[in-house]
This record gives C-alpha cells, structure tokens and sequence, in this order.
C-alpha cells in the first residue's frame, strides 16, 4: 500500500514540478520587462552613467536577488567591457533553461544599443524591446495557463491510472 501511494505522490510531484517550470517562464520574462523599463526611467530622468546605473539597479530590492544583473553588474565594474558583460550574464541565462532562445537573443540585443547611443537612442531601445518582451510574454502566459493545468492533470491521472494498474 505504501508503494501505491509512493508512486502516486511520485506522479503528482512530476506534474507539479512541470507545472512549475512551464509557469517560470512568463515570470522571468516580465523580470526584463521591469528591469529595461527601470532602465529606460533612468535613463530618461536622471542620465545616470552606465557603471552607476548598474549599481543602482543591483542594489534596489527588486532586483537584488536578479542573478542576470548581477552577473552583469559584477563583471561590468570588474573592468570587462558593457557588451562582454552582458553576453556572459545571457550564457548563464542560456544554461539555466528558464528562457526560450528568441527571449535569450532579444536579451542579448538590448545590449547593442545600450550604453553606446545619445539619450533618444537609448530610450527607443528599451521602448522597442520592452514591446517586443510584452509580446513574448503574452504568448508565454497563455502557454503556460494551458501546458499548467495540462500537467498537473496528467501528473495525478497518471498517478491513479498507475495505482489502479497495480491493483
């Protein structure tokens, strides 16, 4: 009977873990969302410099447990140049696997324009990667509302069905 109830929990786990991951996705997305729209803030009221921007939005509790821009703040003020920084911080980003790679490459593209061009520059750079982010995450958020519930459900049926066929 333990056994039973063994692979049902184990069942239930799986589709809940699945679950889980499907649902990262949209969250993460949204994480760059607030942070170019942080950016584009700056940008547009106060004209901080790069390096200083950086540090600021390292330090703000909404981004302080944001692993990318540390990563990017990190090697940024270590002397590594803006672009190699943030191509470090996309690579860790690619190996975690919470992004699909059209999110990775609109990341790393931000970094083309940011930092380099006047003020109007770099305001339409966040204004035209924050559309294009606000659109992946649409399509992320539904995927994830249907692919969630899908887990789950199947996570528990296969757990039952599994049960039943041990019986």
């Amino acid at each position: 009977m333990i056994g039973l109830l063994l692979i049902l929990a184990i069942c239930v786990w799986t589709g809940a873990y699945y679950s889980a991951r499907v649902r990262r996705r949209p969250r993460e997305i949204n994480r760059f969302i607030r942070l170019f729209t942080a950016i584009q803030s700056e940008i547009e009221f106060a004209l901080r410099p790069t390096d200083a921007l950086l540090n600021k939005l390292a330090a703000q509790n909404e981004f302080s447990d944001f692993r990318f821009l540390q990563t990017v703040n990190r090697l940024f003020q270590s002397g590594e140049s803006l672009q190699y920084a943030w191509e470090q911080a996309a690579e860790e980003l690619q190996n975690s696997g919470a992004l699909q790679q059209e999110e990775i490459t609109l990341i790393r593209s931000f970094c083309s324009a940011f930092g380099n061009t006047d003020r109007a520059g770099q305001r339409a750079n966040c204004t035209y990667f924050i559309a294009q982010l606000e659109t992946v995450e649409a399509t992320a958020l539904s995927a994830s509302r249907k692919k969630g519930g899908l887990y789950r459900t199947l996570g528990v049926l296969g757990g039952i069905f599994l049960v039943i066929l041990f019986l």
